[in-house]
């Protein structure tokens, strides 16, 4: 991972980050001896940008990012999915006491980030020729949470979350007998 910062002044900065990742595949079990992006022989690349204020008086900064993230998965040494996120995420301080953090996600096959309920793909058999395919699932999701502040060491949190692997990629697909739809 890299990272370089740029002052904007004495509180505001915008920081640029970059990095090479081999996510694990949860839930795909096979003969295959290496993970689906390490079959395809290059690491998935992750980016993000951010603008940080950190306005006097507040004890914790004012964030804001945005990122990405895109990498090829190998299946069977012949089924390629090209696995991607586009993120955003954010940190306000709301007073001294509290404060709201959070991101969201858009992407496909980022079950080993921990999208798409933790799974990458699923196998259903073509419609039309009644061969497997495998298909990357698409999700979209995201958190946030409130936090209170009562002192440096006690604080509350109330949070809450959606992962959603969007119904609308198994239109028209048949699972393979046996499989769980889910």
């Amino acid at each position: 991972r890299v990272e370089q910062r740029f002052t904007l002044s004495d509180e505001q900065s915008i920081a640029l980050e970059g990095g090479l990742i081999d996510p694990e595949s949860p839930g795909y079990t096979s003969g295959q001896l290496d993970s689906p992006v390490e079959a395809s022989r290059r690491p998935g690349y992750e980016a993000r940008v951010s603008y940080h204020d950190r306005a006097v008086g507040r004890a914790h900064p004012f964030v804001i990012g945005i990122g990405g993230y895109s990498a090829e998965q190998y299946y069977y040494s012949s089924s390629q999915i090209h696995a991607w996120a586009a993120t955003a995420d954010w940190q306000v301080p709301i007073f001294k006491w509290f404060e709201v953090t959070g991101e969201a996600y858009r992407g496909r096959a980022i079950g080993g980030l921990g999208g798409g309920l933790y799974k990458d793909v699923v196998v259903v058999s073509n419609p039309i020729t009644g061969l497997p395919q495998i298909n990357g699932v698409e999700t979209v999701g995201g958190w946030s949470q409130f936090k209170v502040r009562f002192s440096p060491t006690l604080e509350a949190n109330a949070a809450f979350g959606l992962d959603d692997a969007l119904s609308g990629n198994f239109y028209g697909l048949i699972t393979t007998p046996g499989i769980n739809p889910l």
